[in-house]
Formats: structure tokens, sequence, C-alpha cells
């Protein structure tokens, strides 16, 4: 590797570290999502994750990280959410403009 290269730039051969996202909800919008997605898990899905998932669209893991705090709500679970809650799709539109 070239000691100009973008990835020992930074002195860490092999990675480019961490690079923020343009399009964050921020965390008090995540955490209202959350506390919106651990009601409908439990009121309509019994607890049961995978169902939840497969309802929504994404992947058992995408859920459980995003209600363990791991990851914020990318655009695939805010659509998710949307369609099994048949909430309005402001929050949708608000993150497609990056707002």
């Amino acid at each position: 590797m070239q000691p100009n290269s973008l990835a020992t730039a930074n002195g860490r051969a092999g990675t480019l570290g961490y690079m923020p996202s343009k399009r964050s909800l921020g965390v008090d919008n995540n955490d209202v999502l959350r506390e919106l997605a651990r009601k409908v898990l439990h009121d309509r899905y019994g607890d049961n994750q995978a169902k939840m998932a497969r309802a929504m669209g994404v992947s058992a893991a995408a859920v459980n990280d995003f209600l363990a705090s791991k990851r914020g709500a990318g655009f695939a679970v805010i659509k998710g959410l949307q369609a099994v809650t048949g909430k309005s799709k402001a929050v949708v539109r608000q993150f497609e403009l990056g707002r």
C-alpha cells in the first residue's frame, strides 16, 4: 500500500475509519422510534422479532440491532415501521430529505 493512500492517511492501514452519515435521525428521534417499535413488537407480534422483521421486510438482525441500540433506524427500518404501524409518511419523507 502506498504511504499516500487514503487508507494510511489516517495512520491505520487497512481501514478507512469511521465515516459519519449525512442522513441521521439523531439520538432523540431514534429513541422515539425504538419506543414505538417495542410497543408494536409486544402488542402485535407477541415479542417475536422474527415475525415483526418479516412484516417489515427487513432482517431479524436489523430489528434486533435497532432495538438493542446497536444501530439507528436506517431507511429500511423506517419504511418497515411505517408499513406495520400505518403511521404517517412524514418521518420517512423527513429522512429522505436528510433533515
